[in-house]
């Protein structure tokens, strides 16, 4: 048999280093060959020196690859193997395809003329059907301060907060304020207002009940936290009947002018008792409206019986039932 030098360089796992022309002409190294150690992990340390070098395993399973992530290769993606680690001759084809797919993502050149040559194509012709053509895409929207800014709106009867106008609701002065703070926070104008559904429903999410939380305390004077407006005044008439009963025990509610002190309700003095023995009888209370307290909701209790429940301030989410005391 005549020996020749390789033409394509490739790393001796009798030696671990690459093959030299004088080794691969000498029959000594082969009969080596069939006695030697197989150095596959010097060869692979040798290789993996390169790293542009891609490894790729042709035989069957991947035996060679698990070895190779042994050595830690800085690129684990070039160490590529073609068939599957399972003896199912279903998964052969894929796998093929994912190893080629894998060379062609590392820069490795492919043959695709030759990889297509035994593929038939054939033209596919389009199902004989009139399309719908209805549009579908959602125009942008212009949101209350870009069209303020575009043109000015004419006066209109209200009271808005900061002087500005608005239209004319049928609310108060409180709940005209209050919606027009709404719809600065949503950016939006709002096409249906419900001053009985929750905050969250009008869709202002925790970010925007904490901005309305701040512009109710600027421009409306109503000291109000994050907490409160989710469960004490979490919607906007429980929100607006709190102001209104906030501005009512200053000093309007005394008849006098704001810029003169308030005044105090004059201190009777103390009934004397009849006798040491006989206790003082409490005033009488008026009877409770359960509905008309903060958050109150109407359920059913245990019994199944209808009841009023209200949030519990030491248990968030959380509601008490409204006892009667009649």
């Amino acid at each position: 048999m005549r020996l020749s030098a390789p033409q394509i360089p490739f790393v001796s796992t009798v030696t671990g280093d690459w093959i030299k022309t004088s080794e691969v002409t000498d029959p000594a190294y082969w009969a080596g060959h069939l006695r030697s150690p197989v150095q596959f992990s010097k060869a692979v340390q040798v290789l993996l020196q390169d790293s542009q070098q891609v490894l790729v395993e042709c035989g069957p399973r991947r035996t060679c690859v698990a070895l190779a992530h042994q050595h830690r290769p800085a690129n684990p993606g070039r160490v590529i193997g073609c068939m599957p680690d399972t003896a199912e001759p279903n998964d052969e084809y894929a796998s093929m395809l994912l190893g080629l797919g894998a060379l062609w993502a590392n820069g490795c050149a492919i043959d695709w003329p030759a990889f297509h040559e035994h593929e038939a194509r054939r033209r596919v012709g389009v199902p004989g059907y009139s399309f719908q053509r209805k549009r579908y895409w959602i125009d942008p929207g212009h949101t209350a301060r870009a069209e303020s800014l575009a043109s000015p709106q004419p006066v209109k009867a209200g009271v808005a907060s900061e002087g500005k106008p608005m239209e004319a609701t049928g609310h108060d002065e409180v709940m005209t304020s209050l919606l027009g703070l709404l719809e600065e926070a949503l950016g939006a104008k709002l096409e249906s207002f419900d001053e009985e559904a929750q905050f969250i429903a009008l869709g202002l999410d925790s970010l925007l009940v904490t901005q309305l939380a701040r512009m109710v305390r600027v421009r409306l004077g109503f000291s109000v936290t994050f907490r409160q407006l989710t469960e004490l005044y979490s919607t906007p008439k429980l929100l607006a009947d709190a102001i209104r009963a906030g501005r009512g025990s200053g000093p309007a509610a005394c008849g006098k002018p704001a810029e003169k002190t308030p005044c105090k309700a004059e201190a009777a003095p103390s009934p004397i008792p009849a006798t040491p023995s006989a206790p003082p009888q409490p005033a009488a209370k008026p009877a409770l409206d359960p509905s008309r307290l903060p958050g109150a909701r109407l359920g059913r209790d245990e019994h199944g019986r209808p009841a009023w429940f209200v949030p519990d301030p030491k248990r968030p989410g959380k509601y008490l039932k409204v006892e009667s005391h009649e």
